[in-house]
C-alpha cells in the first residue's frame, strides 16, 4: 500500500523542509516504487512531479521540488497493489486537466473495470492504475459548490473497496 501525506502551512515553508520526514516515510513504511507530489504555487495555481524511481533515488527531482515554496503539498510515495502499474502513467498525484484538484490515493478502489473501458474508449485513461480511473470519475462528478470531502465520499460509495482517498485544491485545501 502507498503511503501520502498533506502539510500545510499559514506560511509558506520550503518543501525539502518535509524530505528527512519523507525519506524515513520511504524507508520504513511500504513505498519505493515511484512518488509524486502537488504543491500549491504563490500564483495559486497547482503544481505537480512525478518519478517512477523511488523518492531515495530522484535525487534531481526531489531537489528541484525541494526548492519551491508552498503552504500546502500533498505527496505520495507508491507501493502498488499491482506491480503491473509501474509505469509513469499511473504515478500519482493525479492533475484534473481544469486544474481544480489533484488527487491520490492508497488502497484499492474496488468496481472500477466498468468505468475502465468507458474511460478508455473516450481516450481518457492512459495507465493501469484504479486511482486513474477514480481520478476521471472524479474530474466529471466535480462540483464547485461541494466540498471536496462530499465529493470523495461520493467516490468512495460509488467505487467500494479500502482506501484513503486524498485531494489538494488549489486554494490549499487538503482533503
Amino acid at each position: 500500500m502507498c503511503e501520502q501525506f498533506v502539510a500545510r502551512a499559514a506560511e509558506p515553508f520550503r518543501i525539502a523542509d518535509l524530505w528527512p520526514f519523507t525519506e524515513r516515510l520511504e524507508r520504513y513504511g511500504l513505498a519505493g516504487f515511484g512518488w509524486g507530489a502537488t504543491w500549491v504555487r504563490a500564483d495559486g495555481r497547482l503544481c505537480s512531479h512525478r518519478d517512477l524511481r523511488a523518492f531515495r533515488d530522484d535525487t534531481d527531482g526531489g531537489a528541484r521540488v525541494g526548492r519551491e515554496e508552498t503552504t500546502s503539498v500533498l505527496v505520495h510515495l507508491r507501493r502498488p497493489s499491482r506491480l503491473s502499474t509501474l509505469q509513469l502513467p499511473d504515478a500519482q498525484p493525479f492533475d484534473d486537466p481544469a486544474g481544480r484538484f489533484s488527487f491520490s490515493h492508497n488502497g484499492d478502489l474496488r468496481d472500477w473495470r466498468e468505468r475502465r473501458a468507458r474511460y478508455r474508449k473516450q481516450g481518457r485513461i492512459h495507465g493501469r492504475a484504479d486511482t486513474e480511473v477514480g481520478e476521471r470519475w472524479l474530474e466529471d462528478a466535480w462540483r464547485e459548490d461541494q466540498p471536496p470531502a462530499a465529493q470523495l465520499r461520493a467516490l468512495h460509495e460509488t467505487f467500494g473497496g479500502q482506501a484513503n482517498l486524498a485531494v489538494l485544491t488549489p486554494d490549499g485545501t487538503p482533503t
